[in-house]
């Protein structure tokens, strides 16, 4: 008798923790909340290179040294303009025949600032020493830590206004958050940034300055949330 009790006891636990699941996944409302913001690029990027052609190897290399040497000589008065990546590379050229016949060494420096008048004098003093490849800007880390948490609180307030909604609408006493999942803007890089006109090649224009203009860029923080409606 006591065998048969045993059996009919283990037999029901298997339903007891389907109820129990069942119970702790009735209800269940999934729903993402988004906040946005707009902000000006604060951090100028400026990709500028020098390359050089020679049989002799060193004497490509030695041409190369003296035009980074002079940009850096250049630099030392522009203490608001950062030297962020410093790169240098050696390739072999080759003829009409693809024979070797010679080598071509290139060097590259990646300035950047938050001070735009900074940089563009600085780029214009370089002109003729080094060519620009690439211009663009963005928003620094630091501008996107200072409106990160009023980003999350918005978003959290967002979230609250939008579960009373759902709970409201469909009759419930109440709710209990079951999930969140935060996405601030740091952590997704969830930054869409708006097309501008960035540089001007210092030829194409008769003062011979490159100028600079600032984008802009939206950031958003986003919360995706479970929440369990409760009807008792």
């Amino acid at each position: 008798m006591r065998l048969k009790q045993l059996t009919f006891a283990l037999m029901a636990l298997p339903l007891s923790l389907s109820t129990y699941a069942a119970e702790n996944t009735y209800n269940i409302v999934s729903f993402s909340v988004d906040v946005e913001k707009e902000l000006s690029h604060d951090l100028l990027q400026a990709t500028l290179f020098t390359q050089a052609e020679n049989k002799d190897l060193a004497l490509a290399n030695k041409e190369v040294s003296n035009k980074i040497n002079q940009a850096f000589e250049i630099l030392k008065s522009y203490p608001d303009v950062e030297l962020s990546d410093n790169s240098r590379s050696t390739q072999v050229r080759y003829n009409s025949d693809g024979k070797q016949n010679g080598w071509i060494a290139r060097a590259q420096l990646v300035l950047q600032s938050k001070n735009n008048e900074a940089l563009s004098n600085a780029m214009t003093k370089l002109n003729g020493i080094l060519a620009i490849e690439y211009v663009n800007s963005q928003v620094s880390s630091a501008a996107i830590n200072r409106v990160e948490d009023e980003m999350t609180k918005q978003a959290l307030e967002q979230l609250n206004r939008k579960a009373n909604l759902i709970q409201q609408s469909l009759g419930a006493k109440g709710y209990k958050i079951v999930e969140l999942n935060i996405r601030t803007p740091m952590e997704s890089g969830r930054f869409v940034a708006r097309p501008y006109a960035m540089a001007k090649m210092a030829s194409s224009m008769s003062n011979d300055e490159v100028q600079l203009g600032n984008g802009k860029a939206n950031v958003r923080a986003s919360i995706e949330a479970k929440i369990q409606l409760v009807q008792e």
